[in-house]
Parts: structure tokens; sequence; C-alpha cells
């Protein structure tokens, strides 16, 4: 970065701060005030309650593993349970769900981001958890440590296991298992216990591969077992509560918005037959309030969601409390109805809740930070390039240029956005075509020169990796080597010593060996400090590496093992391109790295795992480092080839115009659909990607 371009960052980075906070403001229904009866006992019933949390259980898995999840299936056909069909809220990621099942409202978009850790995201507003410490409970907890960051003073006993090793799916779970029998034995009053396990095997192994299921059974085995073993050691006033917090896509991804992530199971198992409820398929914010009601505790006072009850006045109380939450006071006879008729009128009232529930945005902020940009384009662009970008826009009238003036015309559309990948692979690819057949016409003759060599490489890298869901199980390259554990290493170190020559290779071996999974007497945990410290003297000792170089060794050691080939296919084509490079086919270049690299605008195409060293006192701060990682992976994918070009200013200028003036016209387009179907599923998180590799771009070039 240039420090002339300071200003143009500075400005970039305030505006984005200006549009996150005004367009991400809390719902009204979730910030208004609740001085409502939140109270359904008259006399609150003393039961115990136990809590499982079966992390990334898919709800299909019910019916996939049914013998081996015999205790619930068991339990539900002799009137002794509930099985809900439950549908988690946007995004499917732990944290969010946690504190929509505690809290019975929908959690909001930016908790995405504190899903990875990040200090200072305390629960500090009324939830289950907290009116059951209200009510005098001695509460346990062992598990998943994203808990003791929501609740850091407010466990009896706990001990916490780190979610983001999802190679370890045993000692993960059996770090939670070995305080069961103590617990047993000296019952606390509330025992909750989250099991990441079967979310690790969906990540590690793909859960609907044969290795995947093959690994998923023992497993749910082993969590039938703990539940048949609480069920009969624990007394007759206890409450069985199990449920997941989201599913798992076929991809071993989850955070996004397909069937298989969004949809889960809540199970409430009881020591005696209950009346089998109105409805049979709730939302995740329902967990709260049902569970109050069931324990006898007041509601959580923010809460929107369902009480499910066979009991009248129960029913009639939850529907006293939503009605006044949301401000309409129902003038309907409540004491007339039927048990069925109060659950259909409560489940209006939650409809209505759900359609009403849109954002508020601060308008002053958003169209702020849109006029920001619009400034900072015309003032640190514009002004001192304007001319020669002007005359650069005119030299685009070619065809084979104007094509790519498509994508900023399709912006408009949640399906093209989706499908992002086809369009810029569809645009190089006429591009090249049209290249080639200039080239045909000037020569006569059909040679196998430059267009022709970037054709074939282009034919490879634009079936290296499908991210939409159009060609979603058609094959791919990076599919097969991801099976393919030998053939990925032969390439990658092929790759590495095209790219670095031998400079390079004790790093890539310990990367290689940590990515193995392979058990070669040396813990995960001293395996990631070496390769830590591996990768900080690399840098620190190359000083005479070009820039293009740090870049290309950092995304290598950031991408799954399988796509490092991308980068030797880039470096290449690269070198091919660079004599006859145009400003407009470097930048859908720079767009398509991305894509090829096998990432998407959900959060959940970013391969963490590389970059989560565990480094001791530094765990704390690793989360963070995940956040940041996940920042420079959309960039520096993107980027990596552009940088071995070495651009001249003109065209990082143009490149910076396009850039900024497609964030500007994003954010108007985001604000215009704010109440979208599709908002939080696929314009936000186009919306962070386009962000990240603004700011990136800047600050790279």
């Amino acid at each position: 970065m240039r420090k002339n371009d300071l200003p143009l960052l500075f400005t970039v980075v305030l505006a984005s701060f200006l549009f996150g906070t005004g367009y991400f403001n809390t719902s009204n229904l979730q910030n208004s005030s609740s001085k409502c009866n939140n109270k359904l006992y008259d006399k609150s019933p003393d039961k115990k309650l136990v809590f499982i949390i079966l992390d990334g259980f898919r709800y299909d898995y019910l019916q996939i593993f049914e013998n081996e999840l015999s205790f619930l299936h068991k339990n539900n056909d002799s009137s002794n349970a509930w099985l809900f069909k439950t549908k988690s809220g946007m995004p499917t990621v732990t944290m969010p769900q946690i504190k929509s099942m505690v809290i019975g409202n929908h959690a909001t978009y930016l908790d995405l981001w504190n899903n990875f850790g990040i200090s200072g995201i305390a629960i500090n507003q009324d939830s289950l958890i907290h009116q059951l410490k209200r009510a005098g409970k001695r509460i346990h907890f062992y598990g998943d440590d994203t808990w003791l960051k929501l609740y850091p003073d407010i466990f009896d006993e706990s001990e916490g296991t780190h979610s983001f090793e999802v190679r370890d799916y045993t000692e993960v779970d059996n770090n939670v298992t070995r305080h069961i029998d103590k617990n047993l034995k000296h019952q606390p009053d509330v025992l909750i216990l989250h099991y990441l396990g079967i979310d690790h095997i969906g990540h590690f192994k793909k859960p609907d591969t044969s290795i995947g299921r093959k690994t998923l059974k023992p497993k749910m085995q082993e969590m039938n077992e703990i539940m048949e073993k609480i069920s009969q050691n624990t007394d007759d006033n206890t409450l069985i509560l199990v449920t997941g917090d989201h599913g798992m896509h076929e991809q071993g991804i989850h955070g996004g918005s397909h069937y298989s992530e969004r949809y889960t199971f809540t199970g409430f198992v009881f020591k005696e037959k209950v009346p089998q409820p109105h409805y049979h398929q709730i939302n995740i914010i329902d967990i709260a309030p049902t569970t109050a009601s069931l324990l006898g505790v007041p509601v959580p006072q923010k809460s929107l969601g369902e009480v499910h009850s066979k009991d009248k006045t129960t029913l009639i109380k939850s529907i006293e409390f939503l009605s006044c939450r949301i401000g309409k006071i129902s003038k309907i006879n409540l004491e007339s109805k039927t048990v069925a008729e109060l659950a259909d009128i409560q489940r209006e009232i939650s409809d209505d809740i759900e359609q009403n529930s849109k954002t508020s945005v601060d308008f002053t902020a958003t169209f702020g930070a849109i006029v920001l940009l619009v400034i900072s384009i015309w003032f640190f662009i514009l002004k001192n390039y304007g001319l020669r970008i002007q005359v650069a826009f005119l030299s685009m009238a070619k065809p084979s240029n104007l094509f790519l003036v498509i994508p900023g015309l399709l912006l408009f559309s949640s399906s093209y956005i989706e499908e992002e990948y086809l369009i810029w692979n569809y645009l190089v690819c006429l591009n090249l075509t049209w290249k080639l057949l200039e080239s045909f016409r000037y020569e006569k003759k059909l040679s196998f020169g430059p267009e022709l060599q970037m054709i074939v490489i282009w034919f490879v890298l634009s079936r290296w990796k499908y991210t939409g869901d159009i060609w979603k199980n058609e094959f791919c390259i990076q599919t097969f080597l991801a099976d393919q554990f030998l053939i990925s290493i032969l390439l990658a170190t092929g790759s590495v010593l095209f790219v670095f020559g031998k400079e390079c290779l004790i790093h890539q071996a310990l990367l290689f060996l940590y990515r193995s999974g392979i058990d070669f007497g040396v813990d995960v945990t001293t395996l990631q400090r070496m390769l830590a410290i591996s990768m900080i003297l690399h840098l620190i000792s190359k000083k005479n590496w070009k820039k293009s170089k740090i870049v290309t060794f950092i995304v290598v050691m950031l991408v799954p093992l399988e796509n490092v080939p991308v980068i030797t296919l880039n470096f290449t084509l690269a070198k091919i391109l660079k004599p006859t490079q145009t400003p407009f086919l470097t930048y859908a270049f720079m767009q398509c790295c991305y894509f090829q690299l096998g990432y998407c605008f959900s959060p959940t195409c970013i391969d963490f795992l590389p970059i989560y060293f565990g480094m001791g006192k530094l765990t704390e701060f690793t989360p963070s480092l995940q956040i940041i990682a996940g920042l420079i992976i959309i960039a520096l994918s993107s980027y990596n080839m552009v940088c071995h070009l070495d651009v001249d200013n003109l065209t990082r200028k143009i490149h910076c115009f396009i850039k900024v003036s497609t964030l500007a016209l994003y954010f108007s387009i985001v604000l215009l659909f704010r109440d979208h179907l599709s908002v939080w599923t696929v314009y936000c998180p186009k919306l962070f990607v386009e962000i990240a590799t603004t700011i990136s771009y800047i600050l790279i070039h």
C-alpha cells in the first residue's frame, strides 16, 4: 500500500463501519421494553433439568439412525416424550443459536463473528439461565466453552472444551462424559452438557459419505447410552431436554440457509406419560419459554417464542405475554377457547412477530456511508486519475471487454449472487476465446500460443471447484483430490516447488503433516506450534521476497491441501497473461480466483482449521485471529494472481475505482432490499465479502 492510499483506506473503513452500525441495528421488537407478566405459573413446580445439546445434529439423523437412538424413539412411542422438528435461525452457527434457545429471541446476524470466541460477548439480558439462577438453582456445565464466554460467572461448576479442532470427535466428548457419574451421584438442579462430536464428524468426514455415516453410527450409540444412563439415574422430578443447535450440510459445513443446515430436533423427555403437543414443528426460540413453563420459572423478558403445552392456563398466560410484548392486547375471550384453539392463536401471534421482526435501519448512518464512498471515489481516485481512467474505459469498447459490464448490472439479483462464479467463468472464457479469434485472424493459423495456453489452463481452473447449488453434484477436481490424500500431497508439493523452489519445503512438510490427521507420535498442539513458528521464521528470513511471493506463501498456508495446485495454475496463468493484460481482464481473473479456491458468499466456505494454532496462553487470541485470517483468505485468494502481474499504477487505480464503486452500489442495493426474503442468506454475506475485498485490495496494492 502506498502512502497516498491512506486517506482512501481510512474513508472506506469509516464508511463500512458507518453502514454496518446503521444497517445491523437490532429490530424494534428485540429492543422494545418488556414490562409484561412473564410468570406463567401461579405455583412453581420444583423440577430439575438435564439439558443436553448435540451440536450439529441434523433433523434427518433421527430417521437415519433410528435404531441407534432408541431412547428418544422409545419414549416418544410410549408418550413419555415430545419430539419436535426444530427450525434454527440465521446464521446457523452455534453461538447465535445458543442465545436464541436461552433468550427466546432471534440472534442478530453480527453474532456470526462472535461465534468464533471474541471476548466481551457475555449475555447481559434476561435468559432462561438467569431465571434459573434467580430461582436458586445450582447449575453445572460441561462442554463447548462458548457457554463459558456467554455466562462467565454464573455456573457453580463448569469445564469447557474447545470447539474448533474438528478432527477430534472422541476426546472432546469424553471430557464431557467423565463428569456425568459424579453429577448423577450428587445431582445439581440444572446440568448442561454440550457435546461437539457429531458436529466435528460432520465437518471432518462429511455426513452423507459412507465414511461419515460409518463414523456417526457409533457416536449416535454413544449419545443414546448417555441419555439412557441419565434417565435411569435421575429422580422422577427430572426433565431431560435434548436438542441440536443447527444442522449440517452434505458438504460438511453449516451457517447458511439450506434445509439440512436449518433443521434440527428438540426432545423433552418426561418420567411420566404426557399428552402430545398440538404442533410437531417449533422454532429454536420456543425452547426457552417452553422449558421455563415446564420448570416453573418466569419466561425470559425478551422472549418472543411460543410455549408448547397442553395446560390451558399456561397457554392463556403465554398469549397475554406475547400480545403485551408486541403491544397488541388481545380482545378475544381466551377462557372460552379450547387448548387446540389457544395453540392456534399463539401460532398466529408468533407468525405475526416473524413477519414484523424486520431490521430497523438508521438511514442517516447508511446514507452517510454511501455519500462518503462517492466522495472518496472523486477525491482520491478520479481527481488525480480521472482523464486516464476515462480513456481506459473508452478502450473497453471492444466486445471482449464489454462482457465485463454485465456483473455490475446483475448485482440486483439474489439468484445471480448465489451463482456468481458461473457468470465470471463464462465472461473470462468469452474474453479468452475472443482473444484467440483475434490472434487467428492476424496470424492465419492456429498454434499453441499464449491465448490457447490460457484457455487450457482456464478449462482446468473452472472445473476445480463448484461453489453454487446448480452444479454441486457434478464432478469437480477438488472433490476428487479430497478423497485422494497421496495425490493431493504430490500435487501440492510439486506446486510449492514450482513457485518457491526448495525454500519452503520444511514448512510445507509440517503443514501437510498437520492437515493429514495421521498420528505420527506428535500431539496436535505441538505440531500447531511448530507450524506457526515455521511460518513466522520463513516470513522474517525471506527479506528478498517480492510481495507476490509473500502473498502466495500465506495463501498456500490458509487454503485446503487439495486447492494448493490452484495457486500454481494462477501463477502460470499470470506469467502468460502479463504481456497482453488489460485492467478489465485482470479484474475478471481476480474475481474468479476467489471461487476457484472453493469459496462462496457464505462464511461457512472458509476453512478456518489450518490457521487455528491453539498456541497455549494465546488461545484467547486465536479466535480473533481466525476471523482476521478468514478475511485475509477472502482477499488474498482473490488477488494472488494479480500480485504476480505487478500491475501498473493506472491499473491499480482502475481496480480501486471498480471496487469502491461496486461497494457503494452494493450498499445501495442492500439498503433497497433490506426486507427481501434473501437479505440474511444472500445479500449480507456478499456485503461482508465486498467490504473485506475492497479494504484488503487497497492494503495489498
